[in-house]
């Protein structure tokens, strides 16, 4: 399958180039010097000459706090920018697939979120997440929306400047002393995982709303989170948990924004690996353990 990933250089694209690349794909990977999403006209130009079957947008603002103040880029990019990718998929007759995140929930109902609970996005990063999904649904017919969260991988997070687990390690390693919010649930997500569940979705011609993440076998903060790694890495610091009213932000956040993923093991067939067990994956990938 001739397939396109724009932002292929971040954390989830760049695994996902890697993963299509092995299964045999002709894949090919655009960054947002090669494409800005958000000029439908030089969009549909560009595609059109490459003509691909499969249009994955990895590409999106993610600065959740910079959201709040620059909310026209972030809708620029997030909504705008998916619905133009949308529409050229469907004047190509190729299948679409957006990335989206757990963000589009409030975090009220304190149990895992499933494809059917009702969207109530607290902050403009989930509104126009939560925007871009609605109009591309309605603007291709062959729309796979991927809700993925707290990703980490080799890549690291262009947007912010690498991720999570990066900067625990670096802080410990630097300062020996951290503190770390233990009242937000999350679904950490390594993201060979995620890139490997999303290649099975599009290879079963999945449509609509589905989940990836990482299993949750109990519950984790960005405090257990930060734990695990430390024991991962024998790293010998001091780490406290404070409550996320003692780490101000400008983004109001969701206090629990885990997600369900039985309906992609139901379709794929596959169970997809706990998050300790990603952890120590990508500890090991990253040669930070043995």
């Amino acid at each position: 399958m001739k397939t396109v990933i724009i932002g292929s250089q971040g954390q989830l694209g760049s695994d996902l180039w890697k993963t299509l690349q092995a299964n045999g794909d002709k894949v090919i990977g655009l960054s947002h010097q090669d494409l800005d999403i958000t000029n439908k006209i030089n969009s549909r130009n560009l595609l059109k000459r490459l003509s691909p079957e499969l249009i994955i947008n990895c590409a999106a603002y993610v600065q959740v706090d910079k959201a709040e103040i620059k909310p026209s880029y972030a809708f620029q990019v997030n909504s705008q920018g998916s619905l133009n990718l949308a529409k050229i998929s469907a004047e190509l007759g190729a299948f679409y697939t957006y990335i989206s995140t757990d963000y589009v929930f409030d975090g009220t109902k304190r149990a895992p979120y499933d494809e059917t609970d009702i969207p109530n996005p607290i902050n403009i990063y989930g509104v126009s997440k939560y925007v871009g999904e609605y109009l591309s649904m309605n603007s291709c017919p062959n729309t796979l929306i991927t809700r993925v969260s707290s990703l980490f991988g080799k890549s690291g997070s262009q947007g912010k400047g690498g991720n999570f687990i990066e900067a625990i390690i670096n802080k410990a390693k630097t300062d020996g002393k951290l503190q770390v919010v233990n009242d937000m649930y999350i679904s950490p997500t390594y993201t060979i995982d995620a890139a490997t569940t999303i290649l099975q979705l599009i290879n079963h011609k999945t449509k609509g709303l589905v989940h990836v993440t990482n299993s949750i076998p109990s519950d984790c903060t960005w405090f257990t989170l930060a734990k695990q790694t430390l024991e991962f890495c024998k790293i010998d610091a001091q780490i406290d948990a404070i409550s996320s009213n003692n780490y101000p932000s400008i983004a109001n956040r969701p206090i629990y924004s885990v997600l369900d993923n039985q309906k992609a093991e139901h379709i794929t067939g596959n169970r997809i690996p706990d998050w300790v067990d990603a952890v120590k994956r990508y500890l090991m990938e990253k040669q930070y353990i043995n």
